[in-house]
């Protein structure tokens, strides 16, 4: 039972039938969301911190009920989003395991209550099968693993320090790698290699979204439905200064845009509450413009409690609003989970990553702009091409058909998006890490290359080929051959060749590195011996590089010379270095005018430059950007529309169940005759759907 403050000891019904629902259908979101895996994240407005504080109370206790693991962070006090790294040791410091009726709190106490479920094998080895099944694959499982194998009191405080120590950012590889591969020797004989020991990075800035994705999959394999995650006193972020108050609303507007997207979350519901100031004001998430489309528009007439995967909940009903009607919940079946992704991202105003042909409309033409692309893809050159549209008009649409086109054809799918312009577009050395990060291969799981690498670092059966093959490179010549002989004598003075080999082909050493010729030539190369390897080892055919949002190149603050920076780094992707490739940028036609415009002059200012590397080829990508004729994805007509609303009915009934709403013709001619964008109008559909089923009118 929840103790509510004396301000709210005498509730009204209205108040009590609003609370009520809002906790039945956050319940509802966490079980869509535990049975497609998909993840995303909500705003909450709270009067008080002590009412905000009060309904975190009452949802984590149904949660943890419910079987999810849960963590509640104070935003703030345990660092905001900008510092990902310490914001991720405070979840595991709070985290609480499925079911847990006590107060301990810590991935330590999950670890413990999931060793002391009965069973028949040990709780390594149940661990190991479940990890591999839910995809958690990295230091933390590895760590978590090496806990739940130790043995004795002195073996289990010495995984437990690693562990502690591992979280709070200390690098211990040469203690716990020459301890693992000990043990490794130990367990499987005299003969065998020791050198099978996980290679262990340090928890930082650059592997903290990486770390966050692996803890909510080991939540998974620890036996949880999914995960929950409580911020509070979100409204503290608006005092910070704006460089990292930006920084915050950054990575918030990345964690919903890219949630359950290659190496996301899995199954995780990510709540920040916060007061008025968070909402309304000079710097309110409102001032971030990019935050601001995917959860201010929610803030318009509710006409009851928000459905489950609404971008914003309100916990004050509004004034004059009758009681909210009782709502049970709804298990969905699993066959229907890709239709429960694509509704929790379009909720948000974001395509879906896995596109549904039932959802399209004109699919036939988009399949056949897409054929287009790759009917020269056998060459040894690339293939660029220019997709332009207005926002909203099916841009990101389309490249989520164009991703799945190009992974069912074996093609690595390639995607660097300029969100982050300042940050490190113009540095390849820093971006090369997230491109890894985002890409997606053909491969069972559709892993994305770092994921790879750890199975080719963590098994010697799986990196000897790679190694092999890094030989062949080298010995053939060609592009990726200096970089193949650099990882080559790396592997040869190793004393822990595992080590080196994630430490390269990650590009984590790179990161921190200025933007000097010789830097960028080293993470140019290291993508290079990636496309190879993947050939080699995988498979793999020529990749699509998919550059995203470009239109950031003209957004406010970005500088001349950040243009021309970023210029010379799509001269290397764009401009025919990257063999067998079909590079595909995505851009607003204003943006794509002003580029053009600017193009001449910024890129003259490239040439002249004196650190200026072969692979930047300034001039080829001057003539692309200028001679290369758009594929436009135009508006949709009216009738397009139509339909495209009527398909997300039926998607809808197939999901939920058939709905009486008389006003819904009448409601998406208002929307057609409005003009607005596609993405617009899928929004506006999925609300009104999921409004009319969750608290229909009488």
């Amino acid at each position: 039972m929840v103790c509510l403050p004396a301000a709210l000891d005498a509730p009204s019904p209205s108040q009590r039938a609003w609370r009520r629902a809002l906790l039945t259908l956050s319940l509802q979101a966490l079980d869509d969301l535990a049975l497609s895996g998909a993840s995303e994240v909500v705003f909450v407005r709270a009067s008080t911190e002590a009412d905000g504080a009060v309904w975190f109370d009452e949802l984590e206790a149904s949660a943890l009920e419910a079987g999810f693991a849960s963590a509640r962070v104070g935003l703030l006090s345990d660092r905001a989003f900008d510092r990902l790294e310490a914001l991720v040791r405070s979840i595991a410091r709070h985290l609480r395991a499925p079911g847990a009726k006590g107060p301990e709190r810590g991935l330590v106490s999950a670890l413990d209550a999931f060793a002391a479920r009965p069973r028949e094998q040990r709780a390594d080895e149940a661990f190991a099968e479940a990890a591999a099944r839910e995809m958690a694959s990295g230091d933390l499982s590895d760590l978590c693993q090496a806990y739940l194998a130790a043995s004795g009191p002195k073996a289990t405080a010495r995984a437990r320090a690693a562990l502690d120590a591992w979280l709070e950012g200390t690098s211990l590889e040469r203690a716990v790698l020459e301890r693992a591969a000990e043990r490794a020797a130990e367990r499987a004989g005299p003969d065998s290699s020791a050198d099978g020991a996980p290679p262990l990075a340090t928890l930082g800035p650059a592997t903290a979204r990486r770390t966050l994705a692996e803890l909510t999959r080991v939540v998974r394999a620890l036996g949880g439905r999914g995960t929950l995650l409580l911020f509070e006193n979100a409204h503290l972020v608006t005092r910070l200064p704006p460089a990292r108050r930006e920084g915050t609303y950054t990575v918030l507007r990345e964690l919903i845009d890219n949630a359950d997207g290659v190496g996301g979350l899995a199954s995780t519901r990510v709540m920040l509450f916060g007061l008025d100031p968070l909402y309304r004001g000079r710097d309110s998430l409102g001032s971030f413009a990019p935050l601001a489309t995917r959860v201010l528009p929610s803030l318009g007439p509710p006409g009851g409690p928000p459905p489950p995967h609404h971008p914003f909940v309100d916990l004050a009903p509004p004034k004059g609003a009758p009681p909210a009607p009782d709502i049970e919940p709804r298990r969905a079946s699993a066959d229907v989970a890709p239709l429960v992704t694509a509704l929790v991202r379009a909720s948000f105003g974001v395509p879906s990553t896995e596109p549904l042909v039932s959802t399209t409309v004109g699919y036939e033409r988009i399949d056949a702009l897409i054929g287009s692309l790759f009917a020269h893809s056998d060459v040894d050159g690339s293939v660029f091409a220019l997709i332009t549209g207005a926002y909203g008009a099916g841009k990101t649409h389309l490249i989520s058909h164009l991703t799945a086109r190009a992974l069912a054809d074996r093609r690595p799918a390639l995607r660097l998006s300029l969100e982050r312009l300042d940050i490190d577009l113009g540095s390849p050395q820093r971006h090369l890490r997230r491109l890894l990060a985002q890409s997606t291969l053909p491969l069972d799981g559709r892993p994305s290359p770092l994921d790879r690498l750890d199975r080719w670092c963590r098994d010697p059966a799986e990196r000897q080929p790679v190694e092999f093959a890094v030989a062949r490179i080298e010995a053939a010549g060609g592009p990726a051959a200096a970089a193949a002989a650099r990882l080559r004598r790396r592997l040869t003075s190793a004393r822990r060749p595992a080590l080196a080999l994630e430490r390269f082909l990650g590009g984590l050493e790179l990161v921190a590195k200025p933007p000097h010729a010789n830097y960028r030539q080293d993470a140019y190369g290291r993508l290079l011996l990636w496309l190879a390897l993947l050939e080699e080892v995988e498979g793999c055919s020529g990749p699509v590089l998919i550059i995203d949002e470009a239109e950031n190149l003209y957004r406010p603050g970005v500088t001349r010379v950040e243009r021309r920076t970023a210029l010379r780094s799509l001269a290397f992707y764009c401009s025919g270095a990257l063999p067998r490739a079909c590079v595909v940028l995505a851009v607003t036609p204003p943006a794509l005018a002003r580029l053009r415009d600017e193009a001449a002059s910024l890129l003259d200012e490239v040439d002249l430059q004196r650190t200026l590397l072969a692979w930047e080829d300034a001039s080829m990508l001057r003539r692309r950007l200028t001679l290369s004729r758009p594929l436009d994805v135009p508006p949709l007509s009216p009738d397009q529309l139509s339909d495209l609303a009527e398909r997300w009915r039926l998607a809808h009934a197939s999901l939920r169940g058939t709905t009486r709403d008389p006003g819904w013709p009448d409601f998406v001619r208002g929307l057609v005759v409005g003009g607005v964008s596609a993405r617009a109008l899928v929004r506006a559909a999925v609300e009104r759907l999921e409004r009319s089923f969750w608290t229909p009118s009488e």
